[in-house]
């Protein structure tokens, strides 16, 4: 068996990168749809969880992270409040200023979803010849490497 040559034209760089999007945006529609049950959409949980990672975040930082309008962003904490995933704060430096917090049952809420993600993917991965997953092990950096190489719409290059 010859060895695999590796793309080096535009065509085979494009081929590649169609292959790769559509199998990397499968597989994470698949990691996301073990959320669970419905209580949030995708940009809920999204806010909800960087609340989990970061702390505190006002209303500008949330929407600038999650690339949506201010009146999206308080219709997301409304939600979030609402469900007891999150609650408002005034700023302590500036009274006009609101945060917003991940309540510990939105901690618990978070550390659910990633838990139950992260057993369907070790399944999943169980599932794979050792072969197979030594080259998922020697992919992830690259990919890491690749998903840091520039901002959304850039080059990276």
């Amino acid at each position: 068996m010859d060895d695999p040559v590796a793309p080096t034209t535009a065509a085979q760089l494009d081929s590649l990168s169609d292959d790769l999007r559509a199998a990397v945006g499968k597989l994470w529609r698949r990691i996301r749809s073990e959320r669970g049950s419905g209580q949030l959409n995708e940009l809920q949980y999204s806010v909800l969880a960087f609340l989990v990672r970061t702390g505190p975040r006002t209303f500008t930082e949330m929407a600038e992270f999650v690339q949506v309008s201010p009146p999206s962003i308080t219709r997301t904490a409304d939600r979030l409040v609402g469900l007891g995933l999150a609650q408002r704060e005034r700023d302590e430096s500036d009274a006009r200023v609101f945060r917003l917090a991940a309540t510990g049952t939105g901690e618990e809420f978070v550390s659910d979803v990633h838990r139950r993600r992260s057993e369907w993917l070790a399944g999943a991965l169980d599932g794979l010849t050792d072969e197979q997953r030594l080259l998922v092990a020697d992919a992830a950096p690259i990919l890491r490497a690749l998903a840091e190489s520039g901002e959304p719409g850039g080059q990276g290059r």
